[in-house]
């Protein structure tokens, strides 16, 4: 059975972009990637997300829905955008505004925040894409598709290969409880955006 009941925790949210700023060269692509891999692993540890936004299968690769639609409002707000000219073009960053609180992220939070930033700040977007776009929940959904939670657990497995997800997509039995937990999911998530 499948438990996400997800309120969006904007405040977090805030929080969390303010840090990725001041400690990672961010831009609007990258900053979606850093929270998934932020999310995910959290979830993987804690059974729990930090953000609590739902994400979904883009081509950019798996995207936070509400931080997504609320990007251009919030990243203004909170951080300076800096243009900077790079050999692959114009790149944009976020310079943030003022410091981060982070006496609202729990210990466990903190140590896969800093984890994540560690092991991934530096890489470049596409590097991060290319990554993030290999993972099991990622390849396992479909273009606008909800990328559910608990296959966070699955992330750290072996990368499998196109062969080896055609054969779980093939499995009737396998995808028919994994759409059944999506429903259920997408169902409780209707409820919980109805309160």
């Amino acid at each position: 059975m499948v438990n996400e009941s997800l309120i969006f925790d904007e405040e977090k949210t805030r929080q969390l972009i303010l840090y990725l700023a001041s400690k990672a060269d961010i831009g609007k692509t990258k900053l979606m990637r850093l929270l998934y891999l932020i999310d995910f692993t959290a979830y993987e540890k804690t059974g729990k997300s930090i953000t609590n936004d739902t994400y979904e299968h883009s081509t950019l690769g798996p995207v936070p829905r509400k931080i997504w639609k609320q990007c251009d409002e919030l990243l203004p707000a909170i951080a300076n955008r800096v243009s900077e000219a790079r050999p692959a073009g114009k790149y944009i960053r976020s310079v943030p505004r003022k410091n981060p609180d982070l006496s609202i992220f729990t210990q466990t939070e903190r140590e896969v925040i800093d984890g994540i930033v560690k092991q991934y700040g530096t890489k470049i977007e596409q590097e991060l894409g290319d990554m993030v776009r290999g993972e099991f929940p990622y390849r396992l959904t479909k273009k606008d598709e909800v990328i559910p939670y608990y296959l966070a657990t699955y992330r750290n497995h072996k990368k499998l290969t196109p062969a080896q997800i055609k054969k779980l997509r093939a499995d009737k039995g396998y995808m028919k409880r994994l759409r059944d937990a999506y429903k259920l999911f997408k169902k409780e998530q209707s409820r919980q955006d109805a309160v």
